[in-house]
């Protein structure tokens, strides 16, 4: 995978906003963002999956700030916010797809 394909598919994720998106639970962000990790999956993880693990660790960074802004009680504690989302995909595992193949760490 290039440079050029990781830095697109950071920019879609950013582009998306969905640290900012609130109104939304985490169910409803997994129902948006899985088709598109699954076909990034299926597309460059075809050959090389270990390559996006940048993406995986990108978004999951993402989930934290979205956590932090969503829940009073996590705003400014990166750490307790990571933690907070490393438990619920322990938990939820088939959420995202990216989780699915146990690509779970990277939150904090």
């Amino acid at each position: 995978m290039s440079k050029v394909a990781l830095n697109a598919m950071r920019e879609k994720t950013r582009k998306l906003n969905v640290r900012n998106r609130t109104d939304l639970s985490l169910v409803e962000i997994a129902r948006w963002f899985n088709p598109i990790i699954q076909g990034w999956l299926n597309y460059y993880g075809k050959y090389t999956k270990t390559a996006m693990l940048a993406i995986a660790r990108h978004f999951n960074q993402t989930l934290v700030n979205w956590a932090m802004k969503k829940y009073r009680h996590l705003h400014r504690r990166k750490i307790k916010a990571g933690r907070f989302m490393e438990n619920i995909a322990r938990a939820n595992r088939y959420l995202f797809a990216h989780w699915r193949i146990n690509w779970i760490g990277g939150f904090a």
